[in-house]
């Protein structure tokens, strides 16, 4: 499957390209001081799990020192260029959640019109016109998403990040406490 650029602005590719040249040279320096990176990250920031974002040039960095340190790691370079399929996922978990606080309001009204009305011809009116919002719309189709890659499945709420992720930084030793069991 074909890589594409996501069409951002060039100096945000840039200069996620010398950081990531920088960490290329001088990684082992990185580890041994405990530095945070610092790389631009076009996240949706109102919809993360976490509020506490770590601003750089007023624009939110990192969600936390774990997860900064989780991005300057060098197998997870995803950086700016995704598959298709993940940039599929991501833009139809918008979709849904534009969709969603579109139509939220009148569902819910809808919903308190049909316990108010006793007459069973007017519930099934009501019921039509919640038949007729997009299947979108619903809340249950809405997804909790790994913030990095868009991995819909196998996330921990607490963290905000995906099991196979997570696994892979207890194994580095960036979770202080947290031990495998197997």
């Amino acid at each position: 499957m074909g890589y594409f650029l996501l069409a951002l602005e060039a100096h945000h590719i840039m200069a996620s390209l010398l950081v990531w040249a920088w960490m290329f040279l001088f990684g082992h320096l990185v580890w041994a001081t405990g530095f945070m990176f610092l790389i631009f990250w076009p996240w949706d920031h109102e919809s993360t799990p976490l509020p506490n974002l770590i601003l750089w040039r007023d624009k939110p960095v990192a969600l936390s020192i774990v997860q900064a340190r989780l991005v300057g790691l060098a197998h997870f370079s995803v950086g700016y260029i995704f598959t298709y399929a993940t940039f599929l996922i991501a833009s139809t978990e918008k979709k849904r959640q534009k969709l969603e606080q579109k139509y939220h309001s009148i569902c819910r009204s809808s919903k308190k019109e049909i316990s108010k009305v006793s007459s069973l011809s007017d519930k099934w009116e009501i019921y039509g016109k919640l038949q007729s919002l997009p299947q979108n719309s619903a809340p249950t189709c809405l997804h909790r998403c790994y913030f990095l890659t868009g991995r819909p499945r196998a996330n921990y709420r607490d963290f905000g990040l995906s099991q196979h992720i997570l696994r892979e930084m207890i194994h580095a030793c960036l979770l202080p406490g947290a031990t495998r069991s197997s």
